[in-house]
Formats: structure tokens, sequence, C-alpha cells
């Protein structure tokens, strides 16, 4: 039987070792890493995929809303609060489920449960998912909804609870959805993760560029002119750092390797 791979993040220690001690009897899980130190959790994610996500909202250093910016589809995500408000919210914003601490576990294990057969789920689903034509937005600033045609998408990028859209019609919005979700519906065959932080549609870019020529580790790609086009006052940058992470992926999809 293959485990399933669970990192656990919470800053305080007696209750991350709860919740290793509640999940190590299960032999269908395996903890890959366990930790109190957001960094930790954050550099792991930058190198490794994992299945579930369990994080405590309130780290000390961050919100576990950017670690939970941090992971793509279909990993599913739990999350360990003070409130059953906050827990709430956190499913508003991506997460499968939560649990309060302290936590009891009959209810950790009914969240993890849950999580699995909703991971079975979406990746049962993703071979034959039809991707709509255009994405319904709430946006930050009015809570007002607008529709955006999937086509006018140059890329997307978290800002924690929310994701930056940028456009080719020189439109810029902030909508309320965190990165994961909005991943969920395009289709990958269209649009590349170059970086946790960063999606961009494959028909958007221009070059793909060794970091070497501006004197950098990173690889970068670059926008073609006629998407690149901003609003008067935008700093929006045309060039764009893969992350070490994307870098295979980047270069499979773009048909380098």
């Amino acid at each position: 039987m293959e485990k399933r791979k669970v990192l656990i993040v919470d800053d305080e220690l007696p209750a991350l070792n709860v919740l290793v001690t509640m999940l190590a009897k299960r032999p269908d899980l395996e903890i890959v890493l366990a930790t109190t130190e957001y960094q930790v959790a954050y550099d792991y994610l930058d190198e490794n995929d994992v299945d579930l996500l369990i994080v405590d909202l309130d780290l000390r250093v961050d919100s576990g809303y950017n670690l939970m910016a941090a992971v793509e589809p279909p990993t599913q995500i739990i999350v360990c609060t003070a409130s059953e408000r906050e827990g709430s919210e956190a499913i508003y914003h991506g997460a499968i489920d939560f649990v309060v601490k302290m936590v009891q576990e009959d209810r950790l294990i009914f969240a993890v449960d849950r999580a699995l057969r909703q991971l079975e789920l979406l990746e049962h689903e993703q071979a034959n998912r039809v991707y709509p034509s255009t994405v319904a937005v709430q946006l930050e600033t009015s809570d007002a909804f607008v529709n955006v045609r999937v086509g006018e998408l140059v890329y997307a990028r978290s800002e924690g609870k929310s994701t930056y859209l940028c456009l080719a019609n020189g439109h810029e919005l902030l909508a309320k959805k965190l990165l994961r979700n909005l991943q969920l519906l395009l289709n990958p065959a269209e649009f590349i993760r170059i970086q946790k932080g960063f999606i961009v549609s494959r028909e958007a870019i221009d070059h793909y560029l060794p970091g070497a020529l501006f004197k950098t580790k990173n690889w970068w790609v670059e926008l073609r002119d006629e998407v690149a086009s901003r609003e008067e006052n935008s700093r929006e940058p045309r060039r764009l750092p893969v992350g070490e992470r994307y870098r295979h992926r980047v270069e499979k999809a773009l048909g380098i390797r």
C-alpha cells in the first residue's frame, strides 16, 4: 500500500507532538516532516510535494495561509485553529477541514479521512476535467464579482489570502481567492506554475532565460511584448523568476527537455 505523505506544522511543540502521536498510528500515512518552524516547512515545500498539509493558522513568524498558498492541488489541507470561526474562514480559502485545539483524536481522524477521500477524487477527475473559459472572482477592494476570461489571464500571483491577476488587456485585479483554488480552474496544459507564488500562461511566455545572463542563479521566463503591457503606473515585471523546484517542470512544459 502506497503511503500518503503528510507535513505537520505547529509552532507549539506539545500540540505538534499530539498530532504526530495520533497520526503515527495510521499505516496509510507517512509523516515526512513535523516541525515547529515556519521556514523549515516552507523550505521543504519548496523542494518536495506532499499529499496532506496539517498547519496551525497562527504561527509566530508568519501566517499559516502562506503555507497553504505554497502547496498545489490536489494536495489537501487541514488547519488547526483556536476557534470554529477561523476554521470556517480557512475552508473558504481552500482547506478541506479544520480541527480546534486541543484536538480530539476522533475529530482529527475524521478530517484526515475526509481529506484522503477528496484527494483520491481529485486525482481521478484531473485526467478528464473540462476547464471553464471564464472564472468568476470576488474583488478584494469592493466585494463585487467579475468574470475573468481565462484566455486574457497573463499570470496570477499569490498575495496571502488573495491572488493578484494580471490580464492581457492591461487590467490588474486583486481577487479574494487563494492561488491554489484558482489553479484548480485552470487547464495545466495552458498554465504553468513557475514558483510557489506564480502561475503563468504558457502562451504569454516569449523566452526561457538562464540566470547567468543576469548574474543570478535563477532561471527566468520573459513575457511577450504584446502581453507585457501594463496600466500606466504598474510596477509589474516583464521577466519572472523560475523557482528551483519548478525548473524541470517548466522546461518539460515548454518542450525544452
